[in-house]
C-alpha cells in the first residue's frame, strides 16, 4: 500500500511553527499552564512561609523565649564551669550522631566511587565505634548518676548527724542553764 503525501516534511514543519497552528497553540497553552502552576506554587509557598513565621513569632512573644534565653545566657556567663559542663554534655550526647553522619557520608562517597569492599569494612567499623561510644556515654551517665546519688545520701546522712549533734549540744546547754 502506498501513501501519497501532498507536501514535504519541511513544509509541514514550517507550517507547525505558524502562530495559528494546533501545535503552536498547544505549546502556548502548556507554557501558560506551567507558568500559572509555578506562580500558584510560589504564592502558596510564600503564604505558608509567612504564616509559619508569624506563628513562630507569636509563640516566641507569648512564652517570653527571648527573655528566657537572655537570662540563661547571663546565668551561664556568671557560672562558667556550668557552661563548660553543659557544653561538654551536649558534645557527648551529639558525638555518636556526628560519628554516624560522618561514616554515612564517607560510605556514600565510597559507594559512588566504587570501593565496595572498603564500604563494608567502613560500615562494620562505624557500627562498632557507634556502639562503643554509646556504651561509654551511657556508662558515664550511669556512673555520674550513682556518684550524685551517693553524694546526696552521704551529705544527707552527714547533715542529719550534724543536726543531732547540734541538738544534743543545745539540750546540754539548756539543762545546765536550768540548774
Amino acid at each position: 500500500m502506498m501513501v501519497i503525501r501532498h507536501g514535504s516534511d519541511v513544509e509541514e514543519d514550517l507550517s507547525s511553527d505558524a502562530p495559528d497552528s494546533p501545535q503552536a497553540r498547544n505549546r502556548q497553552t502548556n507554557e501558560r499552564n506551567g507558568e500559572e502552576f509555578a506562580r500558584f506554587l510560589f504564592e502558596r509557598g510564600t503564604l505558608y512561609f509567612n504564616l509559619i513565621y508569624m506563628y513562630a513569632n507569636n509563640l516566641i512573644v507569648r512564652y517570653h523565649v527571648k527573655e528566657i534565653g537572655i537570662s540563661i545566657y547571663e546565668a551561664l556567663r556568671r557560672h562558667p564551669l556550668l557552661a563548660v559542663g553543659i557544653a561538654t554534655g551536649m558534645f557527648i550526647i551529639t558525638l555518636p550522631f556526628m560519628l554516624f553522619v560522618f561514616f554515612t557520608l564517607a560510605t556514600a562517597i565510597m559507594t559512588f566511587t566504587g570501593f565496595v569492599l572498603i564500604e563494608g569494612t567502613l560500615i562494620t567499623v562505624a557500627s562498632m565505634l557507634l556502639v562503643g561510644v554509646l556504651l561509654c556515654v551511657f556508662s558515664l551517665l550511669a556512673f555520674m548518676g550513682l556518684v550524685f546519688l551517693a553524694g546526696y545520701f552521704g551529705l544527707s546522712r552527714a547533715y542529719d548527724c550534724l543536726d543531732r549533734w547540734n541538738g544534743l549540744g543545745n539540750e546540754r546547754y539548756r539543762v545546765s542553764s536550768n540548774d
